[in-house]
């Protein structure tokens, strides 16, 4: 669990910096330039991705409940919208005109799903901490940045194929869940 933790603390703690401690982070730039920083935030972000998969896969969880089966289902329909948000950010969307933080919006619903899923101790650790962490973030920014100014709705085609992409990246990730995690979602 140790390992698990440390991980989550690199991993929210690097993503604080741009939000809370803007200073720190002009300092960085200031010392290594804007590659470094993001060298150094990649670094930090990855360390700290790694971390939380070496603590996962090391901690044995304690059981607070099980959800019949047949919730399941609702569940990786839940994962999927997330997904679905989530990419969103990474292209022009309709998505973006309703949802202000699509990224950080996706990681909540995705968290939040995957602590209905899992009832044990390491899913509440690192999905609830997650959960927290989204939900901060999307605060911390609106209180620095202000309003978002929706953007101009994109062709339908971008729309289309970013839909595309998400349903493909969530099927992949799906299906090579048990490699990082140890559980399969697809019993193949």
């Amino acid at each position: 669990m140790a390992f698990l933790v440390f991980g989550l603390l690199l991993w929210c703690g690097m993503h604080f910096v741009p939000a809370l401690a803007p200073g720190l982070k002009s300092a960085v730039i200031t010392k290594v330039g804007p590659n470094g920083y993001k060298g150094l935030f990649a670094l930090t972000v990855f360390a700290g991705l790694a971390c939380i998969i070496l603590g996962w896969r090391s901690t044995t969880p304690q059981f607070f409940f099980v959800l019949p089966q047949g919730f399941r289902h609702i569940g990786y329909l839940l994962i999927l919208i997330a997904f679905i948000i989530i990419g969103a950010a990474h292209y022009p969307s309709r998505i973006k005109r309703v949802i202000p933080h699509p990224m950080l919006t996706g990681v909540a619903l995705w968290a939040f799903t995957h602590l209905l899923l899992n009832g044990d101790s390491r899913s509440l650790v690192l999905f609830g901490t997650l959960l927290v962490w989204s939900v901060l973030e999307i605060l911390l920014i609106n209180r620095r940045d202000g309003s978002v100014t929706p953007p101009a709705a994109p062709p339908w085609k971008v729309e289309f194929v970013g839909l595309l992409v998400s349903v493909f990246i969530f099927l992949a990730l799906a299906y090579f869940h048990r490699f990082f995690t140890g559980i399969p979602i697809f019993n193949l």
